[in-house]
């Protein structure tokens, strides 16, 4: 049996091994999960325990999903195109105390048009990435997860504990030739109790292991044409290491707790705190693991939700805030008689300082069998971005609003469902100073092409119709959904079509 229908095997056993049976038929249910209001605070994704607090139906979903990128708009170093499939499974389970809940996925993509970058999980690792000046396309990639947890509710108290892995791996069948392994395991655990008969007070911790190696080969490695890099940051490079080491691995951690203030029955206000560390160091495999940089992050998010129910109507409001502070720190080297690398000192080099902030209404209108919502939003981002060493910056500051209406009919034991998005982004400030760099080099043009996309006003706009067709005699229901998500910025678009087929019992 192959290695991808062992997977698929043990997606159907996800799907279906936490099943239990329910009174209210399967589109009943589906007609109250896939509702915003349900999901509409955050809290139980750091907070597991948060779970017996939020409505959730019985209900397992497996599907099959095909998404495609085109257009020309995104980050060089992540590619502007891509396709590829997956085979979702995902369960809940809520059996008088006890909250069972898993996922499990498959996924296999291509993607094209990545320059300046050979290494996989970029937003994680970035900037000290390794890279060649060439690119390339078709860069194909697998990747595997699962995730599972259980919560209980004791009276006064609540519990919860998760446990969450993803393994992904990526690689090219021709030059560069990248191949990559990278792993993510998470654990989070939380705890409740209840101060009165509306409210409950609650915290939580996670734990992370992250790693990553990184390799790169040239089946024609006298006739290549390109050079390679370990990248540090806005077209700076760790020069020493340039061209003569192949291997990388990057070896993280992390950690972060979390305060919460919970409504028992999953309305009124609601208050989150988390404060997140990560860190990794990046070093050279085929140099006795020599580690060259390092990355200390530091991230703290703050989310404030009110809803409120009265009779057919529903309506809130959620605040939310982060902060990240990311800081790199470079090894200067030389070499000793036996001609081996000796790290002589190292300093921070390289700082990215994140801010946002953002506000959502919820307006949700809900007869028996039909309902109507609209979601109106307004944030703000600004990033600063340094490198000390080569005096190098880039700020971007800008301005998100939209809206984000939908509909739902249950229409005799079908259900129909459309959701719809439109927004634009607006620059509000932004600059870049590229001290150094000649402009005909071709790092320079991948850090500006960049920077335009980064800095652009861009129109966003978005459309998903679902239709879940209720199996006579069972309680089975099969679907069929339809997406689709456009961004048009000012030099540059980007389109990403899916589809997903699937069941739902």
């Amino acid at each position: 049996m192959s290695k991808d229908f062992r997977f698929i095997f043990i997606l159907l056993i996800v799907s279906t091994g936490s099943y239990a049976q329910d009174t209210i038929p399967v589109t009943g249910r589906l007609y109250i999960d896939l509702s915003p209001v349900i999901r509409f605070s955050s809290a139980a994704n750091y907070n597991p325990g948060a779970m017996v607090y939020t409505l959730q139906q019985n209900i397992s979903d497996l599907g099959f999903v095909y998404e495609q990128q085109t257009g020309d708009a995104g980050l060089t170093q992540t590619g502007t195109a891509s396709d590829g499939y997956a085979l979702r499974a995902e369960s809940y389970t809520w059996k008088g105390k006890h909250h069972i809940w898993g996922k499990a996925s498959y996924a296999k993509t291509h993607t094209d048009n990545i320059k300046w970058n050979e290494s996989s999980d970029y937003y994680t690792i970035y900037p000290y990435v390794f890279a060649d000046s060439v690119g390339g396309n078709n860069l194909a990639g697998e990747r595997y997860s699962f995730m599972g947890g259980y919560a209980r509710d004791m009276g006064k108290i609540a519990w919860g504990i998760s446990l969450d892995y993803w393994a992904l791996m990526e690689y090219r069948a021709v030059d560069p030739r990248p191949n990559n392994n990278t792993s993510n395991l998470v654990l989070n655990a939380g705890l409740n109790y209840k101060i009165s008969g509306q409210y409950a007070v609650g915290g939580g911790f996670f734990l992370r292991k992250y790693k990553q190696d990184n390799t790169i080969k040239f089946s024609n490695s006298l006739g290549r044409k390109s050079s390679l890099h370990h990248i540090t940051g806005l077209g700076s490079d760790a020069f020493l290491f340039a061209n003569n080491e192949t291997a990388s691995l990057f070896n993280g951690k992390g950690y972060g707790a979390n305060v919460q203030l919970l409504p028992i029955n999953g309305k009124d206000f609601s208050a989150t705190l988390v404060c997140e560390h990560f860190s990794f160091e990046k070093q050279l495999k085929n140099n006795q693991h020599l580690g060259i940089s390092s990355i200390d992050e530091g991230k703290y998010l703050a989310e404030i939700t009110y809803l409120k129910q009265t009779g057919k109507h529903t309506l809130g409001a959620k605040a939310e805030g982060a902060y990240t502070d990311r800081r790199g720190t470079e090894g200067k080297f030389t070499k000793n008689e036996n001609n081996e690398y000796v790290k002589i000192s190292s300093e921070t080099q390289y700082k990215n300082l994140q801010t946002g902030a953002g506000l959502t209404f919820i307006y949700q209108h809900r007869e028996i069998k039909s309902s109507w919502h609209a979601m109106p939003y307004i944030s703000y981002y600004n990033t600063n971005e340094s490198h000390k060493a080569t005096a190098r910056k880039m700020t971007v500051g800008k301005m998100e609003f939209g809206i984000k209406p939908g509909l739902a009919y249950v229409i005799k034991k079908h259900l129909i469902s459309v959701n719809t998005h439109a927004g634009y982004v607006q620059n509000l400030r932004s600059g870049v100073e590229l001290t150094g760099l000649a402009e005909d080099k071709g790092i320079f043009k991948f850090l500006m092409q960049d920077y335009d996309y980064l800095s652009s006003n861009a129109f966003l706009a978005g459309l998903s119709v679902r239709f879940d067709y209720a199996l006579p005699k069972s309680e089975t229901a099969v679907y069929i959904k339809g997406t689709w998500n456009y961004s048009k910025y000012e030099k540059a678009y980007s389109s990403f079509p899916g589809v997903r087929l699937g069941a739902t019992f």
